[in-house]
This record gives structure tokens, C-alpha cells and sequence, in this order.
């Protein structure tokens, strides 16, 4: 077998035990308890309520992208949109982080709509940048006002730097919408950055055509604000659960866009280990303590999903492709 044949799968093998380590050892230092979490999915009370929490996030998500395709591209049914999402769900199990799942959605996509393949992929790309910013935003704003009720070193710290990364994307966005950033990327001749700008250049009028498009954003924009909410809901239960009453909703709410920003960082599938590390280290951040509660809410919410995205599987097994959708 030839090098070049090994090489993608030895680097998904790498990053499988990457995360199968972090998890090791996250186990060991006392931060998830196995049987805490397992005791989550046996009780009926607490699966159900978990499991409808994280149907509810996927559907809200789903409605986010099947309104950004039928207002951009050509119709899309709804029930094509679940398939595809659920698809690119259980793809990101197998793929690192959530940007693999992505690769496949926009795939998929592009083959249903043959005249405009790469606006369909591009819509996958612009449901990423108009969620990454509402993501953003609600932790800037959650932890801008945790840190005037807390006084916490290290909360000021992780707001300042939340607040940083909110004005540099905002000024990104405007870039793109105002058209500044395409007369800067025409003005380049560097040659070495030619290709990956003219790449962009052949993505900007869509990406900015569609931001342009004021209800579209702002539905695409609180659409990934309430898909948040109910995953800080999610975690608030997991608290209730396990015992930790001390559990603050805006204390977990100001971290979990973050959390999610971090595990779109492709170093394992779904997210698994970052994920951990991340929601370990956050949860400390704004409460100043050490606790099981990061971890094992986020690993409660990736066993949920992945309960979900077993479903993915099944349909990409039974996925019919354009021609057959359209001998119908």
C-alpha cells in the first residue's frame, strides 16, 4: 500500500488515541466518574429528559441550515435537511471534531443541487460562520456581566479575552459584508497566496450576498442562541442529577459556547477528551472550583448525541442519491 494511502487513516488513528488518553487520564485525576455518568442513561427519568434536550438541539440547528438553504439555494425539503444533519452528526464520530460531519452535509448537499454545487457546500460554510459568531456573542455578553457580579481573577481574564475574540469577528464580518475585505484580497499579489485567495474571492459574494440579507442573519443568528440555551439547560439538569445544586445557570451558560468552540478544534472525533479538558478548565475559570460537573455534563451531552447520530447511520446506509430522488 502506498504511503500517501496510510497516512489519513494513521493520522486518524493518532488522534483517536489522543482522545482515548485525555480521557484516561481525566478518569484517574478524579474529574469523571464512569458510574456517575452510566447512572444518567439507566434511569428513565433522567435519559428521557437528556435525550429530548439534545433532540431539541439538533432539531434547532436543523431549522437554522434548512432556513439558510431554502432562502440562499433552491428548496429543500425538511425531512432531507434531518437526514443530512443526522448524517453529519454521526459522521463527526468518526471524523475529528465537527468539521468532517461538515464535509459530508455539504457533499451530500452539492450532489442534490447540480447547477449550484458550490453555493450548497458554501451553506454548510455560512451556517458555520453565522453560528460561530452567535457562540460568540453570548458568551461575551454572559460573561461581560458574570464578571461585574463576581469577583473572580480569572473570570476577568477569560472575559477580556471572549471580549477580544468578539471584536475581532465582528470586524471579520464586516469585512465580508461591507466588501472591504475582497478589495484587500484583490490588492495582494503576493504569489504564494494566490490560490487560497482566489478561493475566497469565489466564495465572498455568497457568503456576503446572503449575510446581507438582515431577517435571514438575525434568524440564523438567535437560531444558534437558543440551540445554546438548550444545551445550558442540558447541562443544568446534568447538575441536578449528579448532586451539584451549586450549579448556576448563567455561570454555565457563559462557558458552553466556548466549550463548543473549542471541541470544533480538529484534534479528536466529536469532540471527545477536548471536550473534557475544555469544559474542566471553563467551569473552573468562572467558579473559581474544581469539579466533576464540566466533564461529565459535556460527556453526558456527547453519549446523548451520539444516541442520535446512531440514526445518522442508518439513513447514510439508505441515503437515495439525486437521480433516485428524482426518477420519483
Amino acid at each position: 500500500m502506498r504511503r500517501r494511502d496510510i497516512h489519513p487513516h494513521l493520522k486518524t488513528l493518532i488522534k483517536l488515541i489522543v482522545a482515548a488518553v485525555i480521557l484516561v487520564v481525566i478518569v484517574r485525576s478524579g474529574h469523571l466518574d464512569l458510574k456517575v455518568l452510566t447512572s444518567l442513561f439507566t434511569s428513565w427519568q433522567s435519559a428521557s429528559v437528556l435525550l429530548v434536550l439534545a433532540a431539541l438541539n439538533f432539531l434547532l440547528l436543523t431549522i437554522r441550515w434548512f432556513d439558510l438553504v431554502n432562502c440562499t439555494l433552491s428548496e429543500l425539503s425538511f425531512f432531507r435537511s434531518v437526514k443530512l444533519n443526522l448524517i453529519a452528526n454521526f459522521f463527526n464520530f468518526v471524523f475529528p471534531s465537527s468539521i468532517g460531519g461538515d464535509l459530508v452535509r455539504g457533499y451530500y448537499l452539492a450532489q442534490d443541487m447540480h447547477s449550484q454545487k458550490m453555493k450548497a457546500a458554501l451553506s454548510v460554510v455560512l451556517d458555520r460562520v453565522i453560528g460561530l459568531y452567535s457562540l460568540i456573542s453570548l458568551s461575551a455578553v454572559t460573561l461581560l456581566y458574570l464578571s461585574f457580579q463576581k469577583d473572580v481573577e480569572s473570570l476577568r481574564v477569560l472575559t477580556g479575552s471572549t471580549l477580544l475574540l468578539f471584536l475581532g469577528y465582528s470586524f471579520f464580518l464586516f469585512l465580508i459584508i461591507s466588501g472591504i475585505g475582497k478589495r484587500i484580497a484583490k490588492m495582494i499579489t503576493w504569489s504564494v497566496l494566490q490560490k487560497p485567495l482566489n478561493f475566497l474571492l469565489s466564495c465572498h459574494d455568497y457568503l456576503q450576498e446572503s449575510m446581507r440579507n438582515v431577517p435571514l442573519f438575525l434568524r440564523t443568528f438567535f437560531a444558534g442562541i437558543f440551540s445554546q440555551l438548550v444545551v445550558a439547560v442540558f447541562f443544568f439538569q446534568v447538575g441536578q442529577y449528579i448532586g451539584e445544586p451549586q450549579v448556576n445557570f448563567l455561570d454555565v451558560l457563559s462557558v458552553i459556547p466556548l466549550g463548543f468552540l473549542v471541541m470544533s478544534v480538529p484534534i479528536a472525533p466529536a469532540g471527545i477528551g477536548v471536550g473534557q479538558v475544555a469544559f474542566l478548565f471553563l467551569i473552573k475559570q468562572v467558579t473559581g472550583v474544581s469539579s466533576q460537573f464540566g466533564p461529565t455534563a459535556i460527556s453526558a451531552f456527547q453519549v446523548a448525541l451520539l444516541i442520535w447520530s446512531l440514526f445518522g447511520g442508518w439513513f447514510y446506509l439508505t441515503l437515495r442519491k439525486p437521480k433516485e430522488l428524482l426518477e420519483e
